[in-house]
């Protein structure tokens, strides 16, 4: 049985290992931040990102089980009024 998972991860890697922690985590979880920084100064200066993470949560469909897929709905188009 698998043991309960934590309703939020935040993970900080290298940027060259950016693309081996969402293939980790993205089964499980969906990416809701990121960003990047530099970490150190002059040749030993390194660039990493911190991802944050939220568990995804099944969504039942008509026959009552769920698709592991949390959905989304689209956000309103509101038109941009020009000022004048």
């Amino acid at each position: 049985m698998d043991s309960p998972k934590a309703p939020h991860v935040v993970e900080t890697c290298l940027i060259k290992d950016v693309e081996d922690t969402l293939d980790r985590l993205l089964p499980d979880y969906d990416l809701i931040g990121q960003s990047s920084h530099q970490v150190g100064s002059g040749f030993g200066a390194r660039v990493e990102a911190l991802l944050t993470f939220q568990l995804r949560r099944p969504v039942a469909n008509g026959n009552g089980k769920g698709n592991g897929n949390h959905r989304r709905h689209p956000m309103p188009v509101v038109p941009v009024k020009k000022g004048g």
